[in-house]
């Protein structure tokens, strides 16, 4: 059985040099085929792929990457297995999706079978200066802001968030 846990979108649009990396705190306790790894989507989800290789092969690995290969319970790929007996924070450089606009993360968890495996998923964040996807302003309420009816998906935007409205609105 597999599970996902999708991120909403970040925009590296117009995102500088230098070092962009993610990172979050996990705890884990699985047994015998089962594990975690991290997706990424650069098409708005509709295709997706597994985040980099072992911490010992891949130079983008910055702390705590994948510690397996071949983990059953995620279709044979790399990941996450094992008990981690406390928090562990791994850490990944993503300059690869500099101008890249629509950019998902996923968290997929897998086992062969039912049992208590599991793990636990915190502070997932992103260092540099990527932004979330702006809010589209499409007014087809009213014109009052703080209609979630007037943003695209009914989401009205936060407050350090990017909108874009329409010249003619």
């Amino acid at each position: 059985t597999k599970y996902a846990l999708e991120t909403p979108p970040f925009s590296f649009l117009g995102a500088e040099d230098g070092l962009y990396s993610l990172s979050f705190s996990y705890r884990a306790a699985t047994g015998s085929g089962a594990g975690m790894n991290m997706e990424y989507s650069v098409d708005g989800g509709n295709t997706w792929q597994v985040l980099g290789g072992l911490q010992s092969d891949d130079p983008n690995a910055i702390a705590y990457w994948y510690n397996t290969s071949d983990i059953i319970g995620i279709s044979g790929a790399n990941g996450w297995t094992g008990s981690s007996f406390g928090i562990v924070t791994p850490q990944y450089d993503i300059r690869q999706f500099r101008g890249e606009e629509d950019v998902r993360f996923r968290f997929v968890f897998g086992a062969r079978r039912a049992s208590n495996d599991g793990f636990q998923i915190d502070d997932f964040s992103i260092t540099g200066n990527a932004v979330s996807a702006p809010s589209n302003w499409e007014g087809s309420v009213s014109s009052d802001w703080d209609e979630p009816g007037n943003w695209q998906n009914n989401t009205l935007p936060g407050s350090t968030g990017n909108v874009v409205i329409p010249a003619s609105s």
